[in-house]
């Protein structure tokens, strides 16, 4: 086994892949794309189905998800979970979390200095896409970059990410 081919089957393998869709072009026709400042830089973002179960995700609680995310400039989708279980609070540079911060973003809401509310919390049932730039969704670093090489990775480091969020339910 060259070490090309062990990597594609760790899904490291950078070659012969198929650019995925936008997810706002999969799942978010028709719905309304709106926008907020955090952190000084523009976020896009769009219910396509808003939740009417009850909770909402908070620090220190564990959601069930299925989560796709994607990187808008190479229009590759690197990470897709079905029904995956885990704490709000996540590191952001834990390698099973590839969604990142826009995952959090999108679960938790945002409100800013102000106490205005510019993205509102999910509640199960609900289904999301956000938009996160470079500098939000993975530090400017990229994602999945083989041996630090900016050249090498499944989400350079110049590329904003897609992250579609369904909330399946609170799990604890």
């Amino acid at each position: 086994m060259t070490l090309s081919s062990l990597f594609f089957r760790l899904g490291l393998g950078f070659q012969n892949y198929q650019p995925s869709k936008s997810l706002f072009e999969t799942f978010g026709k028709g719905a309304e794309v709106k926008e907020f400042k955090y952190q000084g830089y523009m976020i896009q973002y769009c219910d396509v189905e808003v939740g009417t179960g009850q909770g909402e995700p908070e620090s220190d609680m564990g959601v069930d998800v299925t989560t796709i995310a994607r990187g808008v400039e190479n229009e590759r989708t690197y990470d897709s979970k079905k029904n995956y279980t885990f704490p709000v609070n996540f590191e952001f540079d834990d390698a099973t979390l590839k969604a990142g911060r826009g995952l959090d973003l999108a679960l938790t809401g945002y409100t800013d200095d102000q106490g205005t509310v510019l993205l509102p919390p999910m509640q199960p049932g609900g289904k999301r896409i956000l938009v996160a730039p470079p500098q939000v969704a993975h530090k400017g670093k990229g994602i999945g970059c083989l041996f630090g090489r900016d050249d090498k990775c499944l989400v350079p480091p110049t590329s904003a990410v897609e992250v579609y969020v369904e909330l399946l339910g609170i799990a604890y």
